[in-house]
């Protein structure tokens, strides 16, 4: 008896751990969230809460969770998801390495990690129609019903305020906009920008700006630009006219409509000298010493001694003390990986300043932000890439040709970033962007 007795108690001790195996842990709720194992009923997850092979996660409205597993791949469920933990195995069990997680309602955002990273092949997310393969990526993806439809149409909505310049298109890190009278705010992708206000990037930061005649600047970390005016109006665009000002930092710049009206109708200023646009690409870097490369079209720099024009590919390098412009045989290195994406590469949905676009047909949305993914399976498979979108519905694949803006400007965090997007409703101001309340004057 004492031998069985025995057998039985280690029996308890090796076969308990196995049906309750920690494969990850709950990073952070906002909101509520439940978890349902089997047998048991349904309860609220809280933070530092562990996760198990078959749990079944529901966010609820308003709400969103953030999780990771033991490889370090991090998951944000976004409001009204369910979302199963089909399987789970990693270095740290006998069995291969694989992941298989389910979507059943609602949305996430993903960033896969070594498991994915050693074998992409091993880590599958599927929904009822989709079967989702990675290649080492950052991603988000949706199951749409009415839900994004509304959510669409409600965007352009944030744009109440009608002097609004810009808008932020996409950022990583910390961005904060100030206003004239020195308060200031944290930017979010989607953000409104208006004339006046200086845009700062912080440490490993970067962004990605749209303004309204379709312009777009990438700022690269450590970079500040004021938007010292803009003013236009798709009615009248002749009548437009932009004027920023890059007081730190390196920028690539693409011209929209007010570039194609005159070379005085887009300036574009550095601490050394004006820039005036032909309907261009351009990068700026502001360091020890002014430095301008054109990548697409023409610019013309003007300084207080100077005047020339920039042609394609080339490069030219304002000195600081007498505002002399050297041509150099390239860009200094750096200079135009220092503020990526570059802007013209990064998709713009029509709709962002304009009126609501048609509706949002029903099915599987996904974005690839880093690293590719791959729908389908067997011979029907289609790979979507970085900076592209997808929809997959009625048994077919559609690439999007703009990233639809009820992503581009979501405001669930992403994970593994600065959170925030942990902010509650009545602290945001209409376009999602944070109010630094105590600092404001």
């Amino acid at each position: 008896m004492n031998r069985l007795a025995w057998l039985a108690a280690a029996g308890a001790v090796l076969f308990a751990p196995l049906a309750s195996a920690q494969i990850g842990h709950v990073v952070s709720v906002q909101g509520t969230a439940l978890v349902e194992r089997a047998a048991q009923p349904g309860r609220i997850l809280g933070a530092g809460e562990k996760l198990e092979q078959k749990d079944v996660i529901n966010t609820a409205q308003a709400s969103h969770a953030v999780l990771e597993f033991r490889d370090q791949t991090r998951i944000t469920l976004r409001p009204n998801t369910v979302f199963r933990v089909d399987s789970y195995s990693d270095a740290k069990d006998s069995k291969p390495q694989g992941m298989v997680l389910g979507l059943v309602r609602g949305g996430f955002r993903a960033v896969t990690g070594d498991i994915g990273k050693a074998n992409p092949s091993a880590v599958k997310f599927q929904t009822d129609t989709v079967i989702l393969g990675i290649r080492g990526t950052e991603f988000d993806a949706r199951l749409c019903s009415d839900d994004c439809d509304s959510e669409e149409r409600t965007i352009p909505l944030r744009r109440v305020r009608a002097v609004a310049a810009a808008r932020v298109l996409e950022s990583t890190g910390v961005i904060t906009a100030t206003s004239v009278q020195g308060a200031e705010r944290t930017l979010v992708p989607g953000a409104l920008l208006s004339e006046g206000e200086t845009i700062s990037t912080a440490e490993g930061a970067h962004a990605v700006l749209v303004f309204s005649d379709g312009s777009r600047v990438t700022l690269a970390q450590r970079a500040k630009l004021v938007i010292a005016r803009f003013q236009f109006d798709q009615a009248s665009p002749k009548t437009g006219l932009g004027h920023m000002r890059l007081l730190a930092g390196n920028a690539h710049v693409w011209t929209g409509q007010l570039a194609k009206i005159g070379p005085d109708a887009f300036l574009f200023e550095t601490t050394r000298g004006m820039i005036r646009a032909q309907g261009t690409g351009f990068s700026v870097g502001d360091d020890e010493v002014v430095v301008i490369h054109a990548w697409d079209g023409s610019v013309i720099i003007q300084t207080a001694t100077e005047r020339i024009e920039l042609g394609k590919t080339h490069t030219g390098a304002i000195a600081i003390v007498d505002g002399k412009i050297t041509f150099l045989p390239a860009p200094p290195p750096g200079l135009m990986e220092s503020a990526t994406p570059r802007p013209d590469l990064v998709s713009v949905d029509p709709t962002t300043f304009g009126t609501t676009g048609a509706p949002v047909e029903q099915g599987l949305y996904v974005w690839v932000r880093d690293g590719a993914v791959t729908l389908g399976s067997g011979a029907d498979v289609i790979e979507v890439k970085a900076g592209s979108a997808i929809r997959a519905g009625g048994g077919a694949f559609a690439l999007l040709p703009a990233v639809p803006n009820f992503m581009r400007f979501d405001l669930t965090p992403r994970p593994g970033l600065p959170n925030v997007g942990n902010v509650l409703p009545f602290f945001r101001a209409s376009d999602g962007s944070i109010t630094n309340m105590c600092g404001a004057r």
